[in-house]
């Protein structure tokens, strides 16, 4: 049955970012009958007319006062959460009234919100809503470090994350021990790769003890090709305990994933083997699990 606090069936596309997580968020309610979409909701932008409307949305208060002094967002109250500085009782009543108003002034049946800050509070999501679908979407480290590299905000003063506390987190505030004394040393390529270690490592945990959530490979489901990875990701967002919503997906519909980023990274096989090494380091349990990793070419650069 529909959670009660909402009265509505809830999907949740989850990632490290970088890999269509806006697509989603524009085009499932496209696909889905009576599925409202949308993507990072409560986000700040850079562009005025989505500052104002989401303000609108959501208040001043929570949009602007309240994430300068730490008391919300998505991102802030996780990470506040992951470091022991709020307890789970308080990150579960925050996260209820981000969405109480906000889930409640939407018409349509099933929500599917497409947002990559929910990775730090995901089983908080499943503890508020355990009938919500959650979609964790997976892309090969290898490609992902390349796209964060060339989009290029982990590199700059400006980057949004570090412009609101707490900022990025880092080894030894997850407690990460193997890598907190290596830290410092890194470059932005090595943070990347231990930044995708953290997110699908965690996210993975998640998945092995909620039964709702299912993992999807960017690169099957955005494979014009194939489309039944596709398939199946709609499908399992429009199948609730409740409800199973009728949808139908549209010729072209995975063609329309604007993923590019400016930047002249290097794609992986013109790496050197230190730097493949140290992804095999930190990401190569988890590639293996999802099959990533498995050319020869990647092996020859590991020996």
């Amino acid at each position: 049955m529909p959670d009660d606090c909402f009265g509505k069936n809830l999907v949740f596309v989850v990632s490290g970012g970088r890999t269509g997580t806006q697509f989603f968020g524009d085009q499932l309610g496209s696909a889905i009958e009576d599925c409202f979409s949308v993507h990072d909701p409560d986000i700040l932008s850079v562009f005025r007319e989505r500052v104002m409307s989401r303000i609108r949305t959501f208040g001043f208060r929570h949009m602007v006062i309240d994430r300068l002094l730490q008391r919300s967002g998505l991102r802030v109250i996780g990470q506040r959460l992951i470091t022991g500085q709020i307890d789970e009782r308080e990150a579960l009543q925050r996260l209820h009234q981000m969405r109480d108003h906000y889930y409640n002034s939407i018409p349509q049946s099933l929500i599917a919100e497409s947002n990559s800050q929910w990775l730090y509070v995901v089983d908080q999501l499943a503890r508020l809503w355990p009938h919500a679908r959650v979609v964790v979407v997976i892309r090969d480290p290898r490609s992902w470090i390349r796209s964060w590299m060339n989009k290029g905000y982990h590199q700059r003063p400006y980057d949004p994350v570090k412009l609101i506390p707490p900022g990025r987190l880092r080894p030894a505030d997850v407690g990460d021990e193997q890598w907190v004394s290596q830290w410092k040393r890194f470059d932005t390529f090595g943070r990347l790769a231990w930044e995708w270690r953290f997110v699908y490592g965690r996210l993975y945990r998640h998945m092995q003890t909620n039964p709702n959530c299912r993992f999807f490979r960017f690169e099957d489901v955005f494979n014009r090709e194939d489309t039944s990875a596709m398939f199946d990701l709609v499908q399992f967002s429009a199948s609730h305990d409740a409800k199973n919503y009728p949808f139908r997906i549209p010729s072209g519909f995975s063609g329309r994933v604007q993923n590019a980023s400016a930047g002249n990274s290097p794609e992986w096989r013109d790496w050197d083997s230190a730097q493949a090494r140290l992804v095999h380091q930190l990401c190569g349990g988890l590639m293996r699990r999802f099959q990533y990793g498995l050319e020869d070419e990647w092996k020859q650069k590991l020996d």
